[in-house]
């Protein structure tokens, strides 16, 4: 059987290990592993130059199987601990694939399995921290699987990005990895009873090679093989020459290396119908040749350049947000429709929910979005089909933003720049500039005006240059992503692919058929660089979906595409300063201090320059079937003992809640001595908060509460249910919605799920139930609601009101997704769902400029 088998040479930095909240003091240890294709093999080895004492057992190492690369130990003492890590690898990945879909461009080419693991080894009392444990010693405490997708157009990988650990508390690893094809070769495979055997075309052996020297006509498919061969190869080094050129400037590149029009010209004239067999298989091996060149060229220019993990960085991070920003849909509503609309919006909210799902599942917009994977996917954070959260998003604002709004949707060039804007005039999304200069202008250009984008130009950004966190871009050109082959706008990418172009089209001296393959995958190359594959794939998906959303509902992508904050641990923490941003975090029900670390964690990585504060209240975590009462004057006792005892000056103070933690904090706010501070009241951030307590809670969850409450005789559950007291308006509730707490805000957010069943939809929205009656229960309720928000709707409030539906994508269906509790802690605990809001929407409002 005819196969060819194919090289790819491969290239692996972990640079850093940054501890988040890890409270294990010990060395830690990350290991890379790369799983053998099913017909291939692996080969790692160290890069002695970066690691001058590699191969030793306390240093970075390769294992015997060579398909596991092992880091440089760190030491970790305490948290917020930038770890540097340097360790360098370097090896090669072989693949036998067939030849016959190999030529026929058709082939998927196989994606290869990875992991990083997390090590530790703790420090022992009879050992020195100076002592280094050997490797046998360390044990993996956890895993994240990697998946490295090869970009088809020229059989490359490169990507930076960080790999996430949630092992009991959160820590972060910074990752470069590279590849390229280098050699590729074709050979035949013999499968026998007793033993498979190879053999290879390129052996010094002559058995195979004709005797005249010269390919017969029975043998023209090895000349087509080869020819294909040596264009998969020039192909991967043109990639290179234009990844070098994006990366750093000419100038700084050998260019008498670079400058391989004159081989190419020759291997294309060479790979024709008249050349002798032998004569071919020099040119193929020749075209090995120049790639492996190539690839030691582009190795010289990462250790040279400083910038080259930044850019990498940025653009993983870009493409990341765009994901999850294309499964972000919104609506904006005037705020003078607030109460008017919050008699029956969670009825239409949870109607448009399951008509935007029925959608998702017609068109496979979620495919579209999650199909093709990223250089180097993370399925459990990045996000899949399968398990990445749909949310949806109502915007309140101001009449004032709402006139202008409607200017803006009638501007004639605004309506040019965008056909949308004509479907578009009820409820209006304002875009955001294209370009900021600092995480300030970012925070506070949500509502700024610029002609829109459209969602499939295959524009990519640069990061902002003059941010005051980093050094400026290694490039202020154009940029391209690692998937993307070129760019059509004109700028580096444009000029790269525009050069490979001409390079290949140079080379005319051929055969028609050699030319014919080349102009073609010339002509292949060309259209991916106009159009940019992936963001092309997205909208045509888009343009699918847009005539089945919900009447008014709109893509965030399609607005706020570029209102992102840079990468993740860009520099280590800033000093204390004096002025803080205290963010105080209340769980629910029986739950401890660190329920909403993760959360937590998530912020600070997205805003690391932020003077932000975290207080993980801990006074509750025994009295939450206590009465409220009594749980608010503890959170409050502890928030000012917390503000005395680390004598902070707090110019902002915003508050996080989940489930009943929510009614606590609404309790403490009513505290005289919280009051004080109400004039620095950022955001209230409300996580499935029973806000109307759980009255019209479902059967079963309500006969579990009944239940609990009996046995348990809590005081709180008493409460929620508004049984405390026989009268509904002398409840605590009740009572609760007449005093001012959400209008005390500058931003107001409440996250729910139409599937969590704990607390229901209404209560978390703060919307009247569909399923209320015309009794007094009913009546209370729809009082409470009026009273909790006709304090917002006053002209005299400058507050923002934000309601999000979180519509989760559960993997099987348990008891947990049945009942409605895997709803009700995935706020808690998915991470994906996690970063998608942070990233999205949330980071801004914890801004201290926002």
């Amino acid at each position: 059987m005819l196969c060819v088998e194919v090289t790819y040479s491969l290239s692996l930095d972990i640079s850093s290990f940054d501890n988040i909240d890890l409270v294990r003091r010990g060395y830690y240890r990350l290991q890379f592993n790369v799983k053998p294709p099913a017909q291939g093999a692996v080969k790692l080895q160290c890069s002695t130059p970066k690691n001058k004492q590699a191969g030793k057992d306390g240093w970075c190492k390769v294992m015997n199987d060579g398909c596991t690369a092992v880091s440089a130990p760190v030491l970790v003492e305490y948290t917020k601990q930038c770890c540097s890590v340097d360790s360098h690898f370097v090896g090669v990945v072989t693949m036998i694939l067939p030849a016959k879909q190999v030529c026929s461009g058709k082939y998927n080419w196989p994606l290869l399995e990875a992991s990083l693991d997390l090590c530790f080894s703790p420090l022992r009392k009879d050992e020195s921290s100076m002592v280094i444990p050997v490797i046998a010693s360390y044990d993996k405490i956890d895993s994240r699987p990697l998946v490295l997708s090869l970009c088809e157009a020229n059989h490359q990988l490169h990507a930076a990005r960080y790999i996430l650990y949630r092992c009991k508390n959160h820590s972060g690893a910074k990752l470069q990895l590279h590849m390229a094809l280098t050699a590729a070769k074709p050979v035949l495979v013999e499968k026998s009873k007793e033993k498979p055997q190879l053999w290879l075309w390129l052996s010094s052996s002559t058995d195979e090679v004709p005797a005249n020297g010269c390919v017969s006509d029975v043998e023209q498919v090895p000349i087509a093989v080869l020819r294909q061969l040596c264009a998969l190869l020039l192909e991967s080094q043109v990639g290179l020459v234009d990844k070098c050129q994006e990366l750093v400037s000419a100038s700084t590149l050998p260019a008498e290396r670079l400058n391989v029009a004159l081989r190419v010209e020759e291997l294309l004239r060479g790979c024709r119908r008249e050349v002798p067999f032998t004569q071919a298989l020099d040119y193929l091996m020749t075209a090995s040749a120049v790639a492996l060149s190539m690839w030691d060229v582009f190795l010289l220019v990462l250790g040279q350049e400083k910038g080259v993990e930044e850019h990498l960085l940025y653009d993983y991070h870009q493409e990341q947000v765009n994901r999850f920003q294309n499964v972000h849909f919104l609506v904006k509503l005037p705020m003078s429709e607030l109460l008017s609309t919050s008699s029956g919006n969670s009825r239409l909210t949870f109607t448009a929910a399951c008509d935007l799902v029925a959608a998702l599942n017609r068109t496979g917009y979620t495919t579209a979005v999650f199909g093709r994977p990223s250089p180097v996917y993370c399925p459990e954070t990045d996000g899949t089909d399968g398990n990445a959260p749909v949310i949806m998003e109502q915007r309140f604002i101001r009449q004032s933003a709402t006139s202008r709004m409607h200017q803006q949707a009638n501007h004639p060039q605004a309506m040019a720049a965008n056909p949308a804007l004509n479907t578009q005039k009820a409820y209006m999304i304002s875009p955001l500039k294209p370009h900021t200069t600092s995480r300030a202008s970012v925070a506070a250009s949500s509502d700024s005006v610029v002609p829109p984008t459209p969602a499939a130009d295959g524009v990519r950004y640069a990061p902002p240059a003059q941010a005051s966190h980093r050094s400026p871009p290694p490039s202020t050109k154009h940029r391209i992503g690692p998937d993307d082959c070129g760019d059509g706008g004109g700028g580096a990418g444009g000029g790269a692919s525009s050069a490979s172009s001409n390079l290949i089209g140079s080379a005319s001296g051929g055969s028609d058929e050699a030319d014919g393959l080349f102009r073609r995958r010339g002509s292949k190359r060309r259209r991916l660089a106009t159009a940019g594959c992936l963001r092309q794939s997205i909208g045509h998906a888009q343009e699918r979906l847009r005539p089945q959303l919900p009447k008014n509902w709109h893509f965030l992508s399609d607005f706020s595409r570029l209102s992102v904050p840079p990468p993740y641990f860009l520099k280590e923490h800033p000093p204390a300063p004096q002025e803080v941003h205290l963010v105080v975090c209340v769980h629910g029900l029986e739950g401890r201090s660190e329920d909403l670390a993760s959360l937590r964690n998530f912020i600070e990585l997205a805003l690391p320059e932020q003077p932000l504060v975290f207080l993980m209240a801990q006074c509750l975590e025994e009295r939450t079937l206590t009465s409220f009462r009594s749980m608010g004057e503890c959170l409050a006792a502890e928030i000012l003992s917390y503000i005395k005892e680390t004598d902070i000056t707090c110019n902002q103070i915003s508050f996080i809640g989940h489930s009943l933690g929510n009614i606590a904090i609404r309790v403490a706010l009513s505290n005289p001595a919280i009051q004080e501070y109400c004039n620095v009241f950022h955001t209230y951030l409300s996580l499935a908060g029973p806000h109307l307590g759980v009255v019209y809670a479902g059967s079963l969850v309500g006969t579990g509460m009944w239940l609990l409450q009996k046995y348990t005789k809590s005081v709180s559950l008493l409460e929620l249910q508004m049984r405390d007291n026989p009268d509904p308006r002398k409840t605590l509730l009740y009572e609760l919605s007449l005093k001012p707490s959400l209008a005390m805000f500058k931003h107001v957010l409440l996250v729910g799920s139409h599937q969590d069943q704990y607390v229901p939809f209404h209560s978390a929205r703060v919307e009247v139930s569909p399923i209320s009656s015309n009794d007094e229960m009913g009546s209370a309720q729809q009082e409470m609601v009026h009273n909790l928000l006709f304090p917002l709707h006053a002209s005299t409030c400058q507050a923002e009101l934000r309601i999000y539906n979180v519509v989760h994508q559960f993997q099987t269906t348990d008891v947990d997704v049945l009942v409605g509790r895997a709803g009700h802690i995935a706020l808690l605990d998915s991470e994906v769902c996690l970063e998608m809001l942070v990233q999205t929407c949330l980071y801004r409002f914890f801004h201290s400029e926002a």
